[in-house]
C-alpha cells in the first residue's frame, strides 16, 4: 500500500513539474528577417522586422517601396559607402527611378518616423 502511495505521489509531482516548466517557457524571440526579391537584372535584399511591400515596374524601370509607417528620409549609398543621395520623403511610399542609377551595388536606408532604419541592398546589372 505504501509503495502504491509513493508511486502515485511521484507521478503526481512529475505531472505538476512538467506543467509548471511548460508554462514558464520563454515565448518566441523577435528574429531579424531578410527578404530577397529577384527581378530581371535586379536583386533586392531587405532586412528588419517591419513589413515592406516591394514593387518593381519593369516597363518604367522603377522600384517602389510601401510601409505602414511614414518614411521620413531615404538614403542611397554606393557599394563603396559614398552617399549617392539623401532626400526627405514624408510618405508611406517611395519610388526610385533606376534609370537615374548606373550599374553596381547599392545600399538603401529608409528612415521611419519612429527613427527606426530599414536597411536594404540591391544590385543593378
Amino acid at each position: 500500500m505504501q509503495t502504491l502511495f509513493r508511486l502515485t505521489s511521484i507521478i503526481f509531482f512529475s505531472f505538476i513539474s512538467i506543467l509548471l516548466f511548460a508554462s514558464n517557457a520563454p515565448g518566441p524571440l523577435p528574429v531579424e528577417l531578410e527578404e530577397v526579391y529577384v527581378f530581371e537584372n535586379l536583386t533586392l535584399r531587405i532586412q528588419g522586422q517591419i513589413h515592406v511591400d516591394v514593387n518593381f515596374n519593369k516597363r518604367e524601370k522603377e522600384l517602389g517601396f510601401e510601409t505602414a509607417e511614414e518614411v521620413t528620409y531615404v538614403q542611397l549609398l554606393k557599394e563603396n559607402g559614398e552617399l549617392e543621395f539623401q532626400i526627405p520623403t514624408f510618405s508611406k511610399s517611395v519610388i526610385i527611378d533606376l534609370d537615374d542609377l548606373s550599374t553596381g551595388d547599392y545600399k538603401l536606408n529608409m528612415i521611419l518616423e519612429s527613427e527606426q532604419i530599414i536597411p536594404a541592398s540591391f544590385s543593378k546589372k
